[in-house]
């Protein structure tokens, strides 16, 4: 199944549903302000009481709103996340195996 490109990805946040935590370089993480550092610090631990409680590595990336489905961070995403093209290769594979149409 071919899916129509799209153009924007308010509303989708498919690439982050299996990330866990925004994959950071250790360079990015002391740039960050530090409200997001305390964030980041507070969700690692939880996350790792999640994954031994539940072994699950693949949880959403724990910026990403699942309500919205947008990053409550987007200012401050990582560098992988700033380069990932909406629409590109890797958007249109992930969006194709599981047959997720476009952001309505």
């Amino acid at each position: 199944m071919s899916l129509p490109m799209i153009q924007s990805c308010d509303g989708c946040g498919l690439c982050c549903l299996h990330v866990s935590f925004p994959p950071y370089h250790r360079d990015e993480i002391a740039a960050l302000p530090p409200d997001v550092q305390d964030s980041l610090a507070a969700a690692s631990t939880t996350r790792a009481m999640q994954y031994a409680a539940t072994g699950a590595d693949e949880t959403p990336c724990m910026f990403l709103d699942l309500l919205t489905r947008r990053c409550r961070h987007y200012d401050h995403r990582p560098e992988i996340c700033q380069d990932y093209e909406t629409g590109g290769v890797e958007c249109l594979s992930i969006r194709n195996e599981l047959e997720w149409g476009p952001p309505v």
